[in-house]
């Protein structure tokens, strides 16, 4: 078996038409994230991107795209991508953390992994969440019923805001591709005060992820584009979305609302809004996303699993006490604070690309706490 470590622009063409095959006889990688296009405008945004190869003779079983800190590797842009992991052969059965090791890292750490089952040997989850997925595939008459039926209550009043907002202010007006620059700053506006009032880390505050944003919305590749999907409401922008595509899936990737509006539920009125205009545009899957945001159940189909936790090439120190189950021996005050520790420093570490910016964000973090 073979494995090396290369830079995306070192990849040759039988390379990336070997990722595109995997990606396109596996629907685990139905996500634009694993698009070889999403990785190589990551790249062209990031220093630190490269890929992980391994396969035997001439036959490539495992690609791993990832960002690398020393010994340590994070997910392709960690923290802003909600799903990665190792594209896999279907005949692949190795094991990914002697694959770790054959190229000096240490750990990779993973907030989404999508196929956990796969690799579940050499892997420490930490936790298992899921991704509410919407289902178009029969069209919005039939995905609508599907909400009235499982959720009678709450689609009742989603219609009464919307009566509402059509006496108040003539309704809310939509744009499914919305190209205006002035509104694309705004939303970016919106989302970073979201950050700073939440007191999480803003990711969206250093250059790399803007440019790698406004790449896409640009330039967009067809199986990888950004899309602006917005909301208004006399004029004014009162709710956006911007969501990646590709490959018949809609990602729903960063969303921002103006909460003078809250009262008329705009994030809820968008994704019903993006939802009908994704079928009209033959668009099968609407996918919100892993995370605990209540209200996405009401309007997923389903859930994917998706897990983090972290691949280690090596056993941990010895001489920390364990229990016996094999777990690190602490108070639950002091596991709770490590862990949320740890998982702002994760994120810190992964969108900061700089020691400074490391140093500030862990300072803000501080203020915080």
């Amino acid at each position: 078996m073979f494995s090396k470590l290369i830079r995306y622009s070192d990849l040759s063409p039988d390379v990336i038409q070997t990722w595109l095959d995997l990606i396109a006889n596996d629907p685990a990688y139905n996500s634009p994230f694993f698009h070889p296009y999403f990785v190589a405008n990551v790249a062209s945004v990031r220093d630190d991107v490269f890929i992980l190869l391994a396969g035997t003779s001439d036959k490539i079983d495992f690609i791993l795209p990832l960002q690398k800190y020393g010994s340590r590797a994070d997910p392709i842009a960690a923290p802003i991508n909600d799903y990665h992991g190792p594209i896999l052969s279907r005949r692949w059965d190795g094991d990914w953390s002697e694959i770790l090791k054959s190229v000096g890292l240490r750990t990779f750490g993973f907030t989404s992994l999508t196929n956990i089952h796969r690799v579940s040997r050499e892997t420490t989850e930490k936790c298992r969440e899921g991704a509410h997925i919407c289902d178009l595939s029969s069209g919005f008459e039939a995905f609508l019923q599907r909400r009235n039926e499982l959720y009678p209550k709450y689609m009742k009043n989603l219609r009464r805001l919307s009566r509402r907002s059509e006496k108040d202010f003539d309704g809310f007006e939509f744009n499914f591709d919305d190209r205006s620059a002035d509104d694309w700053d705004n939303v970016i506006h919106l989302k970073r005060d979201q950050y700073e009032e939440t007191g999480r880390h803003n990711v969206l505050g250093v250059s790399w992820t803007q440019n790698l944003l406004k790449r896409l919305w640009n330039e967009g590749h067809s199986d990888c584009r950004v899309y602006l999907h917005t909301l208004r409401a006399k004029g004014e922008l009162v709710a956006a979305e911007i969501n990646l595509l590709g490959r018949g899936t809609l990602h729903s990737w960063i969303v921002g609302y103006c909460k003078e509006y809250k009262d008329y539920a705009p994030g809820c009125v968008l994704h019903l809004k993006v939802a009908e205009a994704a079928c009209a545009r033959g668009i099968d899957i609407y996918d919100l996303g892993p995370n605990e945001s209540h209200y996405k159940k009401y309007f997923s189909d389903y859930m994917v699993p998706v897990s983090s936790g972290e691949c280690t090439s090596r056993p941990p120190p010895t001489h920390r006490r364990l229990n016996q189950r094999g777990h690190v021996m602490r108070s639950p005050v002091i596991s709770r604070l490590f862990g949320k520790v740890s998982r702002r420093y994760a994120v810190i570490r992964a969108a900061e690309t700089t020691t400074i910016g490391r140093v500030k964000g862990v300072f803000s973090a501080i203020r915080r706490a």
